[in-house]
Protein backbone atom coordinates (compact mmCIF):
# COMPACT_ATOMS: atom_id res chain seq x y z
CA UNK A 1 0.00 0.00 0.00
CA UNK A 2 1.70 3.53 -0.97
CA UNK A 3 1.83 5.66 1.92
CA UNK A 4 -0.61 8.94 1.87
CA UNK A 5 1.61 12.05 1.41
CA UNK A 6 0.53 15.15 3.82
CA UNK A 7 -1.06 16.72 0.80
CA UNK A 8 -3.65 13.91 0.99
CA UNK A 9 -4.53 13.50 4.46
CA UNK A 10 -7.83 14.18 5.32
CA UNK A 11 -8.49 17.60 7.46
CA UNK A 12 -10.00 14.93 9.84
CA UNK A 13 -6.18 14.24 11.01
CA UNK A 14 -5.06 17.27 12.14
CA UNK A 15 -8.55 19.31 13.23
CA UNK A 16 -8.62 20.12 17.00
CA UNK A 17 -11.73 18.23 18.06
CA UNK A 18 -12.43 20.25 21.65
CA UNK A 19 -12.93 23.72 20.17
CA UNK A 20 -14.46 26.49 22.17
CA UNK A 21 -18.51 27.11 21.22
CA UNK A 22 -20.72 29.62 21.97
CA UNK A 23 -24.62 28.61 21.54
CA UNK A 24 -27.06 31.02 19.61
CA UNK A 25 -28.26 33.10 22.41
CA UNK A 26 -24.60 34.61 23.63
CA UNK A 27 -24.63 37.45 24.00
CA UNK A 28 -22.18 40.23 21.98
CA UNK A 29 -20.37 41.14 25.43
CA UNK A 30 -19.63 38.11 25.76
CA UNK A 31 -18.22 36.73 22.27
CA UNK A 32 -16.30 40.05 22.32
CA UNK A 33 -14.49 39.33 25.69
CA UNK A 34 -13.67 35.91 24.14
CA UNK A 35 -11.87 37.39 21.32
CA UNK A 36 -9.37 39.44 24.25
CA UNK A 37 -7.68 36.53 24.20
CA UNK A 38 -5.09 36.91 20.73
CA UNK A 39 -4.80 32.97 20.34
CA UNK A 40 -8.57 33.39 19.29
CA UNK A 41 -9.37 33.43 15.53
CA UNK A 42 -12.72 32.80 15.19
CA UNK A 43 -16.32 31.96 17.85
CA UNK A 44 -18.19 29.26 17.18
CA UNK A 45 -21.88 29.70 17.51
CA UNK A 46 -23.16 26.29 17.21
CA UNK A 47 -27.21 24.88 17.98
CA UNK A 48 -27.98 23.18 21.01
CA UNK A 49 -28.28 20.10 17.99
CA UNK A 50 -24.55 20.40 17.13
CA UNK A 51 -25.06 22.07 13.98
CA UNK A 52 -22.57 25.08 13.34
CA UNK A 53 -24.84 28.14 12.87
CA UNK A 54 -22.54 31.05 12.02
CA UNK A 55 -18.75 31.45 12.69
CA UNK A 56 -17.92 35.24 13.92
CA UNK A 57 -14.16 36.63 13.30
CA UNK A 58 -13.17 40.17 14.84
CA UNK A 59 -13.37 41.88 11.75
CA UNK A 60 -17.35 40.70 11.84
CA UNK A 61 -17.72 42.62 15.41
CA UNK A 62 -18.00 45.75 13.65
CA UNK A 63 -21.02 44.95 11.87
CA UNK A 64 -22.82 44.85 15.75
CA UNK A 65 -24.36 48.17 15.55
CA UNK A 66 -25.85 47.53 19.10
CA UNK A 67 -25.10 44.56 22.16
CA UNK A 68 -28.27 43.31 21.77
CA UNK A 69 -27.80 42.12 18.82
CA UNK A 70 -28.11 38.31 18.07
CA UNK A 71 -24.49 36.87 17.96
CA UNK A 72 -26.15 34.33 15.02
CA UNK A 73 -26.76 36.66 12.72
CA UNK A 74 -22.94 37.89 12.64
CA UNK A 75 -20.20 36.19 10.97
CA UNK A 76 -21.19 33.57 8.04
CA UNK A 77 -20.44 30.12 7.03
CA UNK A 78 -19.33 30.60 3.85
CA UNK A 79 -15.51 30.19 2.57
CA UNK A 80 -14.99 29.57 6.72
CA UNK A 81 -15.99 25.60 6.65
CA UNK A 82 -14.48 22.63 5.47
CA UNK A 83 -15.10 18.94 5.50
CA UNK A 84 -13.34 16.02 7.38
CA UNK A 85 -12.43 14.38 4.22
CA UNK A 86 -11.43 17.21 2.45
CA UNK A 87 -7.56 17.31 1.67
CA UNK A 88 -5.29 18.71 4.50
CA UNK A 89 -2.75 20.01 1.70
CA UNK A 90 -5.83 21.74 -0.60
CA UNK A 91 -7.24 23.34 2.70
CA UNK A 92 -4.00 24.77 3.88
CA UNK A 93 -3.44 26.58 0.61
CA UNK A 94 -6.38 27.77 0.49
CA UNK A 95 -6.43 29.40 4.12
CA UNK A 96 -2.91 30.58 3.57
CA UNK A 97 -3.98 32.48 -0.28
CA UNK A 98 -6.78 34.21 2.17
CA UNK A 99 -4.91 34.81 5.16
CA UNK A 100 -7.07 32.71 7.31
CA UNK A 101 -5.63 30.12 9.97
CA UNK A 102 -8.78 28.96 11.13
CA UNK A 103 -11.53 26.93 9.38
CA UNK A 104 -14.61 24.97 11.02
CA UNK A 105 -14.73 21.56 10.51
CA UNK A 106 -18.72 20.24 9.65
CA UNK A 107 -20.05 16.94 8.83
CA UNK A 108 -23.01 16.34 5.50
CA UNK A 109 -25.47 17.85 8.01
CA UNK A 110 -24.22 20.59 9.29
CA UNK A 111 -22.85 19.26 12.55
CA UNK A 112 -19.46 21.17 14.17
CA UNK A 113 -16.86 18.21 14.17
CA UNK A 114 -14.06 20.28 14.86
CA UNK A 115 -11.24 23.21 13.87
CA UNK A 116 -9.01 23.19 11.90
CA UNK A 117 -5.80 25.55 13.56
CA UNK A 118 -2.92 26.55 11.60
CA UNK A 119 -0.60 27.43 13.70
CA UNK A 120 0.85 30.93 13.79
CA UNK A 121 4.47 30.07 12.50
CA UNK A 122 2.92 27.91 10.01
CA UNK A 123 4.79 24.60 10.74
CA UNK A 124 1.48 22.53 11.28
CA UNK A 125 -1.43 22.52 13.21
CA UNK A 126 -2.76 23.13 17.21
CA UNK A 127 -3.59 20.06 19.12
CA UNK A 128 -5.79 18.79 21.42
CA UNK A 129 -3.13 18.30 23.48
CA UNK A 130 -1.53 21.08 23.22
CA UNK A 131 -4.72 23.65 23.52
CA UNK A 132 -5.20 21.57 27.15
CA UNK A 133 -1.38 22.45 27.82
CA UNK A 134 -1.59 26.07 27.13
CA UNK A 135 -4.76 26.60 29.37
CA UNK A 136 -3.16 24.59 32.21
CA UNK A 137 -0.07 26.51 31.85
CA UNK A 138 -2.27 30.04 31.99
CA UNK A 139 -3.87 29.04 34.97
CA UNK A 140 -1.26 27.99 36.62
CA UNK A 141 -0.25 30.92 39.46
CA UNK A 142 2.93 32.91 37.73
CA UNK A 143 5.94 31.39 39.53
CA UNK A 144 4.82 27.95 39.55
CA UNK A 145 4.50 28.39 35.60
CA UNK A 146 8.09 30.12 35.06
CA UNK A 147 9.88 27.28 37.06
CA UNK A 148 7.57 24.25 36.01
CA UNK A 149 9.05 21.23 33.37
CA UNK A 150 7.21 18.90 31.53
CA UNK A 151 7.60 15.42 33.10
CA UNK A 152 9.48 12.99 30.56
CA UNK A 153 12.65 11.74 29.22
CA UNK A 154 16.03 13.69 29.65
CA UNK A 155 16.00 15.16 25.41
CA UNK A 156 12.60 16.38 26.45
CA UNK A 157 13.51 17.89 29.03
CA UNK A 158 16.44 19.63 27.20
CA UNK A 159 14.06 20.40 24.63
CA UNK A 160 12.05 21.97 26.81
CA UNK A 161 14.98 24.47 28.29
CA UNK A 162 15.65 25.44 24.71
CA UNK A 163 12.07 26.34 23.65
CA UNK A 164 11.67 30.49 24.06
CA UNK A 165 8.69 30.77 27.55
CA UNK A 166 5.07 31.31 26.86
CA UNK A 167 5.39 34.81 26.48
CA UNK A 168 8.13 34.93 24.15
CA UNK A 169 7.18 34.55 20.38
CA UNK A 170 9.40 33.66 17.52
CA UNK A 171 9.96 36.34 14.93
CA UNK A 172 7.61 37.27 12.39
CA UNK A 173 7.90 35.39 9.03
CA UNK A 174 6.74 36.16 6.03
CA UNK A 175 3.91 34.83 4.19
CA UNK A 176 6.08 33.08 1.61
CA UNK A 177 7.86 31.19 3.65
CA UNK A 178 5.18 29.98 5.63
CA UNK A 179 4.04 28.53 2.09
CA UNK A 180 7.66 27.08 1.14
CA UNK A 181 7.08 25.12 4.45
CA UNK A 182 3.64 24.01 4.03
CA UNK A 183 3.91 23.22 0.93
CA UNK A 184 7.10 20.95 1.67
CA UNK A 185 4.94 19.21 4.34
CA UNK A 186 2.04 19.08 2.00
CA UNK A 187 4.40 16.82 -0.55
CA UNK A 188 6.08 14.87 1.39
Amino acid sequence: MARETAAERPVADAMVTCPKTHGPRSGLEKIRAFFEDDHVHVALVVAADGRLVTTIERSDLAAAISSSAPVAKLGTLIGRTAGPADPLGAVTATLLREGRRRLAVVDGSGRLLGLLCLKRDGTGYCSDEGIRGRAQRTTQPRDQHSHAAPAGHPEQLAAHRQQPSSGDHPPPRTAPEIRREVMAIAVT
